[in-house]
């Protein structure tokens, strides 16, 4: 094997694993003296034996015999690894002879590793290698027991010859658990490894599975289950449309055959096969995986056609179920807890699904694609740890339909899985998370808009693209509009947010106790603690306490602390022979800053409102000099409790960071010239971003550094220079980061390209030669950057941490985030401005609820207000929004699933959020988010079906005496006579309009647009003529004639 090599890095770090979990637990490896692991020629796809090679050297390799002993009685201990092999497989494992790692543990105990390898030659039987491992495998701590792969069985003259001799020498016991918990914890290796297979399973299944299953449905064709899992196994090797970037061929198969189900027989389980049926067009469950460097992932959803209600209720419900689960997975947690915790949720929530729901919903995933010792179910009790990637699959089987005629509709099952990284420091991760499991993800509907989450920015364009204006030219009052599916889409997604926010408050994650945790504003804890000692509280003056920051007054006779928080404003005036000092207090009723946190009142306490002190100027009495300090020293204190107050709230938020690992091998991916905002360095400087193995570095040229870890971004931009002066690169934090002396949870970096301004003093003529050539360099020079920036975009993504979102132009809209105007631009997941500073970046799934403002059709503009599902969070609200955008808008969160309102007043939001924080229940129980639906049908949208009776005409007992006459008149004159004598004569256009049908008011419409065109033409006639009269006089009274040719 030359052209491969072994990492001795990888395996000095998983060596070492190993014998330290040895030492530390013999229980968990049965208390073996030493280890035997032969792997012979066959080749079987997952097997612990080939396993272990694979996770040491890094490739299987046949035929060998691996031998593991461990010498307690020696300081430091020995642990040692034997190998028996062919020559070419020696050569590889040589340069692993030259390690000897010692590693100091806990208590000061180390370990040394020796490697003895032992070359075969071809045919012979090595009794005399075996010979010399058997003396080994004696020495090693009692020489008595020896630890096995019980389930591995292997062929072949070596693995047959070994057996035979060391069987009856040492008494065998299974090792199986003890490895598996060893594999379970993934290295930074593994974990980019594992990544990139599932980046390359969610392209697979959005790109060509999910669009497949589609196009099926809607050609009705007749396709077997069999026959489709075929064409999804050939695929991955059509070409690498299919691979991530630096995947290839080669180096990727499949976990397992691709699992198709429908037709209502279903089978939860990974062991299935696809059948001959054929496709059925109601419940299908895609279980898919592939594995990248023998490393596996896996993905299961279920796509539903023309799913009714009560699917629909379920399938959110599972979807809840599963995002509970994640929040469980937290390290130390035991598995079974886990398990449990979902069940008792299911119990209270649909105790109807309890017995469907699946014994066990995942187990650790690595080069094997299941553990079976490590099961997450009710009696599995293994503790979830930091590093642990898991199959998380869990579902519904044996659901029922009622009112079906379709028999194979009849049952149906639910399922859904992804691979889920756990880390100590980051949380859980969903490495297939790029493949959207949503309800409007999942369903496929006939004759609506698709739901397809990937195709959603293409379908948003479209939208935007068609609608334009607010009439379209071919539409008809028979045509049911947009806005009539919107509507019906909106009272779904109204009831969905009340439940959801129930749901929240439930749980309790909707009012957060550490949200409303105070600073402790105490000066003394008890009296014993005031400065007795000192002169001015003995002899009952005022003392001001720096150390504690505290005003000692003298009330009663007694010394009385006051916090300096608690103090709300100090005067001094003189006044004659005497000087005053006047002490403002906080007190219930009076205005209270918001930074004092000690706002609870106790209803039995007696609070002083204001404390006045005179002093006299006398000579021999220096009352009026001690209040003189005394304000002097307040005024300082406070300053300096103020100050140190904003500082500490500016560092709320503030995680420390781990440090940077970077990449020392290969090619970092690096964009050089650029300039960061906000900046690192006291002026405008560039700089130099590089992606590394846990997070970016800043460089700016002064040399000033700043690291921005993976985990720590929330979402990630790439903003081409299309109609913009600049190419950006932003990321949106998690947690807030210092920079300089402020925290930021917005970073950019970004190059500019073009000029920003030009020289209007300068002639400009057409066809300049300078200026073709210069905007033929810009157009030159935004391609690059484009290119450039584009390029390092997608050698992050192909690391596999995340994916940069990108704004959609063709949904802009202009508004006000904050007091400037911007432009908008919504992205797959956000709506953002990221050219304007300060940035504005709002997260779609974290809003519950969108409001317009001021939707009248006299006003230009309306406001938009966002509703976030913490309702602790403040509301954020976007002003002076064209009138003409308010449809897009609409089109585009109705695509999102976001419920929106509407009004035509302002709301005073404060108020309202402070009274759902105080009451959520009660808020939710009235009806919660309703009060801002329209009431009746003066505010609902045209066409609304449901009108109140108490908008209907109701006429008079003249009005009927009126009505009668003109029914009974059959003259039409006697009816002309009668409305002419009315006060309608004045509104003569509107009753002789009133009478017409639609096709004369298209007719009368397009007369008056003629008439118009045919003055404008006439208009512009007559100023071409005025230009080309001589301009020699600008008397008054040629300007008198212009200004009475003006068209009004």
């Amino acid at each position: 094997m030359p052209t491969i090599s072994v990492d001795k890095v990888a395996f000095q770090s998983r060596i070492q694993r190993l014998f330290n979990l040895w030492i530390s637990s013999p229980d968990l490896f049965c208390n073996v003296d030493t280890i035997s692991v032969p792997l012979g020629p066959d080749e079987l796809m997952y097997a612990k034996s080939s396993t272990l090679y694979t996770w040491l050297f890094g490739y299987e390799v046949p035929d060998s015999v691996l031998v593991l002993c461990l010498e307690k009685n020696k300081t430091p201990p020995l642990c040692s690894l034997h190998f028996l092999s062919g020559r070419k497989k020696i050569e590889f494992v040589k340069p692993l002879q030259s390690l000897s790692l010692t590693q100091l543990d806990e208590n000061n105990s180390g370990i040394l590793l020796q490697i003895h390898l032992y070359e075969r030659q071809k045919g012979e039987a090595c009794n005399t290698i075996f010979s010399e491992l058997f003396t080994a495998m004696k020495r090693s701590l009692l020489g008595k027991s020896v630890g096995i792969f019980q389930k591995d069985s292997y062929s072949g003259d070596l693995i047959h010859n070994w057996r035979l001799n060391y069987e009856g020498k040492f008494s065998r016991f299974d090792v199986s658990v003890a490895f598996a918990q060893l594999f379970s914890v993934k290295d930074e290796r593994e974990i980019v490894l594992i990544r990139k297979a599932c980046h390359t399973t969610c392209l697979l299944f959005s790109k060509f599975v999910k669009k497949e299953i589609v196009s099926i449905v809607d050609q009705d064709k007749k396709v077997r289950h069999s026959k489709l899992t075929a064409q999804i196994e050939s695929a991955l090797f059509e070409g690498e449309k299919y691979f991530p970037p630096g995947v290839t061929g080669d180096v990727v198969e499949h976990c397992f055959p691709p699992i198709l189900q429908s037709g209502g027989k279903y089978q939860l389980k990974f062991s299935t096969a696809s059948d001959e049926e054929k496709l059925h067009f109601g419940t299908i469950i895609i279980c898919m995986g592939i594995r990248y460097k023998t490393y596996c992932s896996s993905l299961v959803r279920t796509m539903m056609v023309m799913p009714d209600n009560t699917q629909k209720e379920t399938y959110s419900f599972l979807v809840d179920v599963y995002q509970l689960v994640l929040t469980k997975l937290m390290p130390g947690t035991p598995s079974s807890d886990v398990y449990n915790s979902a069940l008792s949720h299911i119990e209270v929530c649909r105790p109807d699904l309890r017995e469907k729901f699946t014994k066990n919903i995942g187990f650790p995933i690595g080069i094997e694609f299941r553990e079976n010792v490590m099961l997450i179910n009710s009696k599995n009790a293994f503790v979830i740890q930091s590093g642990m990637v898991l199959n998380i699959n869990l579902g519904f089987t044996n659901l029922q339909k009622v009112n079906v005629e379709d028999p194979q509709d009849c049952s149906y099952a639910l399922y859904i899985g992804d691979t889920i990284y756990v880390s100590e420091h980051s949380g859980v991760a969903e490495l297939t998370g790029h493949s959207k499991k949503k309800i409007n993800s999942v369903c496929i509907f006939f004759g609506e808009e698709e739901s397809n989450e990937l195709d959603q920015a293409a379908d948003l364009l479209e939208v935007a693209k068609t609608r334009s204006g607010a009439l379209m030219g071919t539409r008809t009052r028979t045509e049911v509009t947009s806005e009539v599916k919107r509507r019906d889409h909106q009272k779904d997604l109204a009831k969905q947010i009340n439940e959801d926010a129930k749901k929240r408050i439930m749980e309790g994650k909707s009012n957060d106790p550490a949200l409303h945790q105070t600073h402790s504003t105490t000066a003394y804890k008890t009296s014993d603690h005031l400065p007795s000692f000192e002169h001015s509280i003995r002899d009952l003056k005022l003392f001001v306490d720096k150390k504690h920051e505290a005003l000692v007054v003298p009330i009663f006779g007694m010394a009385v602390p006051f916090h300096i928080s608690n103090i709300k404003s100090v005067s001094k005036h003189e006044e004659g022979n005497y000087t005053y000092l006047r002490i403002n207090l906080h007190c219930p009723g009076s205005t209270i800053i918001k930074q004092n946190g000690s706002t609870t009142v106790n209803q039995e306490s007696v609070f002083v409102k204001e404390v006045s002190f005179r002093g006299t100027h006398e000579k021999g009495n220096n009352s009026a000099a001690n209040l003189d300090h005394t304000t002097r020293m307040i005024k300082e204190l406070q300053k300096n409790y103020k100050s140190r107050e904003a500082e500490r709230r500016e560092m709320e938020g503030i995680v420390k960071q781990e440090a940077l690992i970077l990449q020392t091998k290969g090619i970092v991916p690096r964009l050089k010239d650029l300039y960061i905002r906000p900046t690192v360095d006291t002026k405008k400087l560039q700089g130099t971003i590089e992606a590394h193995q846990n997070g970016f570095r800043y460089t700016s040229r002064a040399g000033t550094r700043l690291d921005i870890l993976y985990s720590n971004i929330k979402h990630a931009f790439f903003q081409p220079s299309k109609c913009e002066m600049v190419v950006i690169i932003h990321f949106h934090l998690r947690h807030p980061i210092l920079i300089g002396k402020k925290k930021n949870s917005d970073v950019q970096v970004f190059a500019e390209v073009g000029e920003g301004m030009s020289d209007l003093h300068r002639a400009h003529y057409m066809h300049d030669r300078d200026d073709e050539i210069a905007e033929q360099m810009e157009r030159e020079e935004r391609i690059k950057m484009d290119a450039l920036f584009n390029n390092f975009r997608t050698k992050v993504e192909a690391l596999g941490h995340f994916e940069f979102d990108i704004p959609y132009r063709e949904l802009r809209f202009d508004g006000s985030p904050f007091r400037s105007h911007c432009l908008l631009q919504p992205t797959t997941n956000c709506l953002v401005n990221l050219t304007d500073h300060p940035v504005f970046v709002i997260t779609l799934d974290e809003v519950e609820l969108v409001h317009f403002e001021r939707i009248q059709f006299h006003m230009k503009n309306f406001d938009m207000i966002f509703v976030f599902k913490d309702y602790n969070h403040k509301v954020s609200m976007i002003t002076a929004i064209p009138m003409r955008s308010l449809d897009s808008i609409k089109e585009w969160l109705n695509s999102c699933d976001i419920k929106y309102t509407e009004g035509i007043q302002s709301l005073n939001w404060p108020k309202i959020m402070k009274t759902i924080v105080d009451d959520p229940a009660g808020f939710f129980d009235t009806g919660g988010w309703s009060f801002l639906e329209p009431e009746g049908g003066s505010n609902s949208d045209p066409g609304s079906d449901s009108d109140d009776q108490s908008d209907e005409y109701n006429p008079s007992e003249s009005e009927l005496s009126v009505n009668g006459e003109e029914n009974a008149t059959s003259n039409s004159e006697e009816y002309t006579s009668q409305e002419s004598d009315s006060e309608s004569d004045k509104f003569t256009g509107t009753d002789e309009s009133s009478g017409k049908d639609w096709s004369d008011l298209e007719e009368q419409a397009r007369r008056e647009d003629k008439a118009r065109d045919n003055e404008a033409e006439e208009d512009r006639r007559e100023a071409a003529q005025r230009k080309k009269r001589p301009n020699t006089s600008y008397g008054s009274s040629n300007l008198k004639k212009r200004k009475m040719n003006f068209p009004h």
